[in-house]
């Protein structure tokens, strides 16, 4: 990760996979897409090295604690985490109670 601040999606998802969570890049990524976790930045590894992602610090157990309600979708988990108090992005939250009052 370098002198980089923040957590890579390597590290979230071993952060994950050492609570017991068999999680995938592509479900940290749906995640984030969902507004559940705020979006990596892509950061240069160096010159012909690519790049890498890197998640806002505590990213790791934000998307642990997503994962523990898992049999539901991507809104409910934002909510519950509000819920918990975690960092979440707001964006997302203020998109589902949106769409929610416009279905009722």
């Amino acid at each position: 990760m370098g002198s980089e601040v923040g957590e890579s999606a390597d590290f979230v998802l071993a952060y994950a996979r050492e609570r017991g969570w068999q999680k995938s890049r592509t479900q940290l990524e749906r995640r984030h897409r969902a507004g559940v976790v705020h979006p990596p930045r892509q950061v240069a590894r160096g010159r012909g090295l690519g790049t890498v992602s890197i998640y806002p610090s505590g990213t790791a157990a934000l998307f642990v604690e997503g994962s523990r309600a898992r049999k539901h979708p991507a809104d409910a988990d934002r909510l519950r985490v509000v819920a918990a108090r975690s960092a979440v992005p707001i964006d997302g939250v203020r998109a589902h109670l949106a769409a929610l009052a416009t279905l009722h």
